[in-house]
This record gives structure tokens, C-alpha cells and sequence, in this order.
């Protein structure tokens, strides 16, 4: 058909409105197209080139067409008796591919108001297609005049969309009717016409010397609309007004959240309200958790103690809408620890790392390491079995420098990559660190310190047992004693000798110290144990 087409082969709006002009000029006062009452074929032809036309202001042309379509089937069933026109009957009766939005529900904040006041609705949208819609416009409507218009955001396929519309009392008097609609232009062909309003009753009563009290709901402001991280900060401008000719002093309005089923009070405001004139309360603060939305309640005058025209407008709830993440991190300023450190002495290292996502996370491992010319060290590790959202968690722990000079120590979390996070890239935190050295002394001994000779040795003989003795400090030892054990598997261990006076060793130095045990007289396999330093006489870092 040419009207199907035609605009998308020539872009000509003009020349494709003239078609559309011409076929609805011929429509039947019944809705039906062609002579003599009108026809199957030429109705069903007028739908479908209606519907395909790039121009959609004609839906109440298609919607009398389809119910003059409906009246045209015989009580056989047919349509004028032919195959071709029962099919193409069925096609466009009963299979409608045509979108569809519609009010899926809707509740007004009052029926009763002050004139000036403004009132909202908070409604659903259900799209019933299976394509996306953008940039639907919604009004507000009293006697063919539109109170309030916006266009709503994205709807998904096959799904709803909740918002708010507040709309201005200003204009009404007594008993008004208020309908919501949606299209109200009927811009938007669709499969049906009837259910894109909802109706209401309000009763707008003039200002007074009796007070009364309302949100100007148009202009409540609160940050952020969303919130995607925990904790999180949050501010809310909320003018109320005196729709009335008396000034109210000591006005209290409260802030309360429900979180997780528990409702709290959190801030009250005062202040005074002068007649017929508005005042901004604004609330702050910060929210540190919560698995899921969050509702916001403000509520003008909460224990009544001030009498109004309408007590039942008094409140006004926000939800605040949850998104669903998980963000493990640990930043550098999440780190202590006392910089430099001293070779041998115990440092006490801290961090924190938290889960600034919504959700709970996964299970993972978290290390320090240190990083210097070699492979990396690991220091510390843990595993966290899971973190909520918004929690923080500190660890900490002592590490002992072996070495002098500059480091650096890693931090991470979740170290495997098991947790799916929104931010992949603040797991980890890398500080510089110096070690320097002690001005404290360190005599050591080593795993291979002990060596008898001769080995394997024949009872009676003569044993040298030398042990090596190791400055690791910077500063020489001084003089100190070393003694030395045979081991024993039943009893305490046997001091064979204990060598005094020994020499100091300087710093970074070592020294062999022997032992000569003339006619050992033991046999088997013998262990013996040198303990530099026994009485602990020799001040040493380590």
C-alpha cells in the first residue's frame, strides 16, 4: 500500500499528511470506510494504512474504524460471507501489534486542599510492548485545561515505571475533577485508547483565618534520587507554607527514616511561619547502611498540637531507590603505621578496607606484602567469609623489619578477583616505607651456627664444638657468654660448659667461639644447643 511507505521512502511529512487527510475525510459517521454503510475490506485497508503511517494523531479515527469493524461480522461468524474478509477481520480485531501504555495505578496526596496548596499523584505506567518507550508526556487536567505536564522517562519492554506529578490548586474552586492521563494528545497509536486516565475528586476550600499548614510538594528537593554506595550523604529542602491569614510560631517538622522495617526519627526543625507565606526546612545527614531502599518520612506538626483545616496532608514520604553493587576497597589513607621504622623493632601496622557497594560481597582473602629488588613478601593475610554494604572492617598487626633501607608495603583485597565489583581498580594501596637502623646491638645465631668435629666422633675421643656468633646491628656487642648443651630426650637439658668473657664482636662482624669437651663418653645420635647471651645481660633489639 502507497501510505505504507510512503514517508519512509521520501521523508515528505506534508504529502504523506494529505493522504492521511484524504482517507480520514471519507470515514463514516459510523466509523466504517465505503459506500452503502461501509465495508469489510475498505475498513480493514483504512486500519492498516493508519497504523503504518509515520504520522500517529489519527488513534481515534483507528479506534472508531476497529469498533465499526466489530459490529460487521454475521451470526455465522464470517465477515460478508468471504474468507479474505473474515481473515483480515480476525488480523486486526484480535491481533493488535500496536503498543500499549497504561495507568497501571495511581494515588493522589489529598482530596481536600487550601487554595494555592499543590497536590501530587504518584502513579505507574505499564508498558505493554515489547519495544522500550522514551519521552511519554503525562499531564494533570481539569476541564480541558492542563494543570501540570512532564515527560516521563524510560520504560523498559513488558514493564513499570513509578513516578510523581504535582500540579498547582491555584486555578480550582469547591468540587473539582482532576484526571492524570497519559498521551493526552493521543499522539501515540494504541491498541487501546481507554485506559491511559485516572480520576479524581478534590475539594479546594479559599484562605482563611484558619490555618493550615502544607508541603509545597512541586519544589521538594532531595539528594541524591539514588544511591548506589554505602554510606552515603543525603539533603533535603522542603518548603511548608501557611495557607492562611494567621501567623503560626513554633512549627515543628520531623525527618524520619524507615530502614529495614525499623522507623526512626532523626532531625526536628522549628521555626515560624508567617501568614501566607512559605519557609524551607533543610535537613542532612548520612545514612550507613541498608539492604535495600530507603523511605523517607517528613511530617508537618507530628504531634498535632497545632489545629489545621486538614490534618490528613501533613506527610510526605519519598522512597529512595536502591541500586544493587558491590565495592571492595582500601585506599592509602587507610593506612598507619609509624614511618621510619627500626631494624629489629616490632612496628604495629593498622588498615581499614570496607564494602562501599549496596549488596553484601562474596567471600575473599586480603595480604600485605613487601615489596623491595626481590619477589614480594607476604607479611600478613586473612580471609573475610563476608562483608556488607557500607561495612568497614580494621585488621592489624606487628611485623619486625629484618633489613634497613627503602620498601614499599602492598595492601589487597580480595586478592583472587572472586567478588564482582563495580570498581576493580582500588583493591590495592601502596606506601613507601624506610627501615633505619638500631642503635641497639643484636647477637644471633643461625640454624648451621653448631658445628662438632669430628663428625661422626668415636666414644672417648676428644669434641670441639664451635659455634659462630653474628653482630646483625650496627653497633659491636660487647663482652658476653655462651653456654652450651648436650640435649636430653627425658630429662632437662645438660649444660656442658658455660664460656664467660667473651669478646665484643663489631658491628656486622662474627666471631667462632669453641667448646673442646675432652673424653665425650655419650654415643648415638647427640644434639647440642648454644644459647649466646643466657642471662640476657647484653642490651639487644632482637
Amino acid at each position: 500500500m502507497l501510505l505504507n511507505s510512503y514517508y519512509s521512502l521520501t521523508q515528505n511529512q506534508p504529502k504523506e499528511q494529505l493522504l492521511i487527510d484524504y482517507i480520514v475525510a471519507n470515514q463514516n459517521a459510523d466509523g466504517g470506510f465505503g459506500g452503502q454503510g461501509g465495508s469489510v475490506h475498505e475498513t480493514a485497508a483504512a486500519i492498516s494504512a493508519l497504523r503504518s503511517a509515520h504520522n500517529q494523531i489519527h488513534s481515534q479515527v483507528i479506534e472508531d474504524a476497529l469498533s465499526k469493524l466489530n459490529t460487521m461480522q454475521s451470526v455465522d461468524g464470517s465477515f460478508e460471507g468471504s474468507v479474505y474478509s473474515t481473515a483480515i477481520s480476525i488480523d486486526y480485531l484480535f491481533n493488535d501489534q500496536r503498543p500499549n501504555y497504561s495507568i497501571n495505578a495511581a494515588f493522589i496526596s489529598g482530596n481536600q486542599a487550601v487554595t494555592g496548596e499543590n497536590l501530587s499523584i504518584n502513579f505507574d505506567v505499564l508498558n505493554q510492548s515489547d519495544d522500550e518507550v522514551a519521552n511519554l508526556v503525562v499531564a494533570v487536567i481539569h476541564n480541558e485545561q492542563v494543570l501540570a505536564s512532564e515527560t516521563i522517562g524510560l520504560i523498559q519492554a513488558n514493564s513499570v515505571l513509578a513516578d510523581q506529578i504535582s500540579f498547582p490548586t491555584s486555578t480550582l474552586t469547591g468540587q473539582s475533577e482532576i484526571k492524570l492521563m497519559i498521551d493526552p494528545e493521543n499522539l501515540i497509536s494504541e491498541s487501546n485508547e481507554n485506559d491511559n486516565e485516572a480520576n479524581f475528586q478534590v475539594n479546594v476550600l479559599p484562605v482563611g483565618n484558619d490555618v493550615e499548614l502544607v508541603f509545597d510538594r512541586s519544589a521538594v528537593v532531595l539528594n541524591p534520587s539514588y544511591f548506589d554506595a554505602l554510606p552515603f550523604d543525603y539533603v533535603a529542602n522542603l518548603p511548608v507554607g501557611n495557607l492562611s491569614n494567621t501567623t503560626v510560631t513554633g512549627v515543628d517538622v520531623t525527618l524520619s527514616t524507615l530502614i529495614d522495617g525499623e522507623l526512626q526519627e532523626v532531625i526536628r526543625l522549628t521555626d515560624d511561619i508567617n501568614a501566607n507565606e512559605y519557609v524551607t526546612f533543610e535537613f542532612s545527614g548520612n545514612i550507613a547502611a541498608s539492604s535495600g531502599a530507603v523511605e523517607f518520612i517528613f511530617t508537618i506538626d507530628p504531634e498535632n498540637s497545632i489545629s489545621e483545616i486538614n490534618e490528613d496532608n501533613n506527610q510526605l514520604n519519598i522512597d529512595l531507590p536502591q541500586i544493587a553493587t558491590v565495592d571492595i576497597s582500601i585506599n592509602a589513607t587507610d593506612v598507619t603505621f609509624s614511618d621510619p621504622m627500626t631494624l629489629g623493632e616490632p612496628a604495629e601496622i593498622e588498615f581499614n578496607f570496607a564494602n562501599s557497594g549496596t549488596l553484601p560481597s562474596a567471600g575473599f582473602q586480603y595480604k600485605v606484602n613487601l615489596l623491595s629488588a626481590n619477589d614480594p613478601i607476604v607479611i600478613y593475610s586473612g580471609t573475610v567469609s563476608e562483608m556488607t554494604g557500607g561495612q568497614q572492617l580494621t585488621r592489624s598487626f606487628n611485623w619486625t623489619p629484618l633489613e634497613t633501607g627503602e620498601f614499599q608495603l602492598e595492601f589487597l583485597v580480595d586478592v583472587a578477583d572472586l567478588v564482582a565489583e563495580v570498581d576493580e581498580l582500588n583493591n590495592q594501596a601502596i606506601l613507601p616505607v624506610t627501615v633505619t637502623t638500631n642503635s641497639r646491638t643484636n647477637l644471633m645465631l643461625a640454624e648451621d651456627s653448631v658445628v662438632i668435629n669430628p663428625n661422626p666422633g668415636l666414644t672417648g675421643q676428644t669434641l670441639v664444638i664451635n659455634t659462630t656468633v653474628t653482630n646483625d646491628s650496627n653497633t659491636s656487642s660487647g663482652v658476653f657468654s655462651l653456654n652450651v648443651y648436650q640435649k636430653m630426650t627425658d630429662s632437662p637439658n645438660q649444660l656442658l660448659e658455660t664460656i664467660e668473657s667473651i669478646s665484643s664482636i663489631p658491628a656486622g662482624g662474627s666471631a667462632v667461639v669453641p667448646l673442646v669437651v675432652d673424653n665425650y663418653e655419650s654415643y648415638g645420635e647427640i644434639s647440642f644447643i648454644a644459647q649466646v647471651d643466657p642471662e640476657n645481660l647484653v642490651d639487644e633489639f632482637n
